[in-house]
């Protein structure tokens, strides 16, 4: 059996072994034949490349030599015309554009010569048609400009004197001057009227653009509105403005490319001189205007911004403590003819300057400032109120004037140049806006040095009024060269510096004043009513003088939350300090009367400390000196105790104290009661009548002289004056009464009359009147 199975496994291996070879055989056939035919295609590709390749690269040299002909062709085009662009175009070039409608083809002409001319510069400058595109090209640009200027000047004018009031008037609404200002009083006439642009952030109300746009064309866009006031009003009913805006535009860019420097010489020159001339009518208005005729026109009105309606009340409260002067001396020239008149003083001194209610008068006790002060209107260096009002107005005119430019120029000129044509277009006028403060700087500076302090008082509204519209400047000169961004900057910095200097000045003229000259009659001195109204007027600047008055203690005012009320504080502090130096210092020169040297410094002191309060000038040093006020009282109470020192040997006569202490049995060692029950049973001895007489004679005597001294002296504050006069009253009165009681019924004269010349009634009524006298 395993014989058989091997056998049958042999017998199927030869059979797969058989079948084998003969595939293997039918396999080498077909891959025999496959490579032959494949033989074959390759002979015969070659065959094909043979013939087609010279077909191949003939057909690409003939698409080459095509490409190169049509490259010439065109070239030769390209060239061609520029070659006979100048005779195409030369008709149309010189008979310049008739009318804008002709602008774009004029224009389209143009760049044609333009793009001829760059072709020959680069590759035949030697050609002469360069020559004749170059002509013409110049000789269009010049039309062109002379287009742009005629066009420009056809349609706008000079800003009229009317539209720029209104555009000022549109700023503020002026409602509360009329009723706060009399027209005796213009000492805040600047700081109420000056008022243009603080309540709005915008220079164009909504007021005037609605106007603006009721006078233009109804499609006329809003924003171009603002600088639509420049445009004849015919002109405005006769031609569409957007047409005019965008011709305008057309030029300009084409003259922007082509002639630049050209242009922003021709626009910026152009529109310069229009608003010179604009400035200049302006100014030639304001200067033959009154001063109230402006105010009334303008319609102004008190501003907070610039301090005008929150210090009215305490300006009343000072003009009342000053009528008390005014109405003094007015009463003591009335009864000159009772009293000597004192001589007035000579003093280099002005702060007031002033033709206002707040200042004191020049009179009998009122020391001369000067003879320069009573010819100030022909100082040259003096500074009147209505150059501060129309500087401030020319000021204000300039920011709106060059807005409007500004917004005519980003709507014509590409924004590539419209900053630099700007900043050439308001050089001239914003220079003449700096020389003007230049100049008013360097006459402060002059009265500075003939003590007329009132001048740097002028330049404090201007510089408010530039710190005011400061950010609106920096908005409209925003991209311009520096030079131009420097001019506003640098007016703000002199006049700051000027101020600054003045208020150094004055504390520095307090302290080293040599007129010591003094009033006669102990009134307040005039340097005192100064010094006082000067830091009254200070007051309305609170928000700007802490970068005008030099601190001293810088660590507080770091400290502190208000810097301009601190930096204010420390001032006064050393104002009132030096005032006060100068004040002992002329008092000496009553060192032959004492008793009229502390009713001096009484006056001014009391002066001083209800200016203080009245003006709330004191809530103000408090913060700085929170004991001034005490400090100011004593030393009013130790004057009050100086000057009641004058009516000792009034009193010394009254009282018991010089009675004859020696002697037990003299009538000074009775009561009263005693004394009058005594004398009904002895009789006065002769010494003892002697004695009487003589008080009653050293009474009448000591106090004629103190009344009659009191007619020369003055105390002009009637709450001072009510005060001594009680405390007198109250003092002597009693004294005298009880004095008169005890030696009225006593027989120690034959001649009464001679020696009890007062009843206690008359004695009252003669402190009354005396006091009553000085007012």
């Amino acid at each position: 059996m395993e014989f058989e199975d091997d056998r049958r496994r042999l017998v199927d291996a030869t059979n797969n072994l058989t079948n084998l070879k003969k595939l293997l055989s039918f396999s080498s056939e077909n891959c025999f034949k496959v490579f032959e035919t494949l033989t074959k295609f390759d002979e015969r590709l070659a065959k094909l490349e043979e013939t087609v390749q010279p077909v191949y690269k003939e057909t690409g040299n003939l698409q080459r030599q095509q490409e190169n002909i049509n490259s010439t062709l065109s070239r030769l085009d390209y060239v061609i015309k520029f070659y006979t662009v100048a005779g195409e175009v030369e008709p149309n070039i010189i008979n310049r554009p008739n009318s804008p409608s002709m602008y774009e083809e004029y224009i389209r002409d143009l760049n044609l010569l333009a793009e001829a001319v760059g072709y020959f510069e680069n590759n035949n400058p030697d050609s002469p048609e360069l020559m004749n595109c170059g002509s013409l090209l110049e000789k269009g640009g010049q039309i062109i400009e002379q287009e742009f200027q005629h066009y420009l000047c056809r349609f706008t004018e000079d800003m009229r004197i009317e539209k720029i009031l209104e555009l000022i008037k549109s700023d503020c609404k002026f409602l509360q001057l009329v009723q706060c200002l009399s027209p005796q009083c213009n000492i805040n006439l600047i700081t109420y009227s000056i008022v243009y642009i603080l309540q709005s952030n915008h220079f164009i109300s909504k007021a005037s653009m609605e106007m603006n746009e009721k006078s233009s064309n109804e499609n006329f866009p809003i924003e171009k509105a603002e600088f639509f006031c420049l445009f004849k009003s015919v002109e405005k009913r006769a031609a569409n403005p957007d047409k005019i805006v965008r011709d305008l535009k057309s030029l300009a860019e084409w003259l922007c490319l082509n002639r630049n420097q050209s242009f922003v010489h021709l626009y910026s020159k152009l529109r310069s001189d229009v608003l010179t001339r604009s400035l200049q009518n302006f100014r030639s208005f304001l200067l033959q205007s009154s001063l109230e005729s402006l105010i009334k026109t303008l319609g102004s009105q008190l501003s907070p911004m610039l301090g005008g309606r929150k210090n009215s009340h305490l300006m009343k409260i000072i003009e009342t403590s000053s009528k008390q002067l005014n109405d003094f001396h007015k009463e003591k020239n009335r009864n000159s003819f009772i009293r000597r008149k004192p001589e007035s003083s000579s003093e280099t001194f002005n702060i007031g300057g002033y033709n206002s209610n707040f200042a004191i008068p020049q009179s009998t006790s009122s020391h001369s400032l000067g003879s320069n002060s009573f010819n100030l209107e022909n100082s040259d260096s003096l500074i009147r109120e209505k150059e501060i009002f129309v500087y401030v107005l020319m000021i204000t005119t300039l920011l709106k004037l060059a807005q409007i430019e500004l917004n005519l120029l980003e709507n014509i000129v590409p924004i590539s140049n419209q900053k630099n044509i700007f900043s050439l277009l308001i050089t001239s006028s914003l220079e003449s806006i700096h020389q003007e403060g230049d100049q008013l700087s360097s006459r402060v500076k002059k009265a500075v040095q003939k003590h007329e302090f009132n001048s740097a008082l002028n330049l404090l509204p201007v510089l408010r009024y530039l710190a005011h519209v400061r950010h609106h400047y920096d908005i409209l000169l925003d991209g311009c060269n520096p030079s131009v961004l420097n001019r506003l900057h640098s007016l703000v910095v002199t006049l700051q510096t000027t101020i600054s200097r003045t208020l150094e000045e004055f504390l520095e003229y307090i302290k080293s004043d040599m007129h010591i000259r003094v009033p006669k009659d102990g009134t307040v001195h005039e340097l005192t009513c100064n010094v006082m109204l000067f830091l009254v007027h200070l007051q309305s600047y609170l928000d700007i003088l802490s970068r005008v008055v030099t601190v001293t203690d810088i660590q507080s005012l770091e400290l502190s939350g208000d810097k301009n009320s601190l930096a204010f504080a420390q001032y006064i502090c050393r104002v009132l300090s030096a005032l006060g130096l100068s004040l002992r210092k002329r008092s000496e020169s009553y060192h032959n009367d004492p008793c009229l040297q502390s009713l001096f410094r009484l006056n001014n002191t009391f002066y001083i400390l209800k200016t203080l309060r009245n003006s709330s000038l004191m809530s103000i040093v408090l913060l700085y000196k929170n004991d001034i006020e005490i400090d100011l009282m004593d030393q009013i109470r130790d004057f009050k105790t100086d000057y009641q020192r004058c009516w000792s040997k009034v009193i010394q006569y009254i009282t018991d104290e010089d009675g004859f202490h020696s002697n037990p049995t003299s009538f000074q060692s009775y009561s009263s009661s005693n004394f009058q029950n005594g004398l009904k049973e002895t009789r006065l001895k002769d010494k003892e009548r002697q004695l009487i007489k003589d008080k009653f004679s050293g009474f009448n005597k000591e106090f004629e002289a103190v009344i009659n001294a009191h007619k020369y002296f003055s105390i002009p504050d009637k709450d001072l004056r009510e005060n001594l006069k009680q405390e007198h009253i109250e003092l002597i009165g009693p004294l005298y009464h009880a004095f008169y009681n005890r030696y009225v019924t006593i027989d120690f004269t034959k001649n009464v009359h001679k020696y009890i010349k007062y009843t206690p009634d008359h004695v009252v009524q003669s402190i009354v009147v005396a006091f009553d006298d000085l007012a």
